[in-house]
């Protein structure tokens, strides 16, 4: 959303890896944007692409490209049901092309948007393992 004025925010960014490296959980969060005069709250990243939100929230897998929603989930997060979105495509890592499952959750918490992304190997996909993850956000 263009208002035509700019903004400047710091954000808040952690990023988790499984311990055989191919599973990526990434967390960040950023203050929402109240602008004087606007009836509305803002999300500051709202304006990016999926593959950004994805490469912004971790750093195992880079060029994530055909990103297709698969279907909605739903976990607790920050004690709320919250849907997870599913996407399939493909990402690089290592210089190698592969499949991967992203899940991302956004919530609006204490004044700031929160974005939980989960990036893991097609191959080795299970929602089980997943959604646990975005059940132990604090923020």
């Amino acid at each position: 959303m263009n208002l035509g004025y700019r903004a400047n925010a710091t954000g808040w960014r952690a990023v988790y890896e499984s311990s055989d490296g191919r599973s990526a959980f990434g967390l960040y969060t950023v203050p929402q944007a109240k602008p004087d005069n606007v009836a509305a709250t803002i999300d500051p990243l709202g304006d990016r692409s999926l593959g950004s939100i994805v490469g912004g929230a971790q750093d195992t897998y880079s060029d994530t490209s055909g990103l297709e929603r698969v279907q909605n989930r739903t976990a607790t997060v920050l004690d709320s049901e919250r849907t997870v979105q599913q996407y399939a495509g493909s990402a690089t890592d290592d210089d190698e092309s592969t499949d991967v499952t992203v899940y991302v959750a956004t919530v609006d918490h204490d004044g700031d948007v929160v974005r939980a992304v989960a990036v893991v190997p097609a191959d080795a996909d299970d929602w089980s393992a997943v959604r646990p993850l975005f059940g132990g956000v604090q923020h």
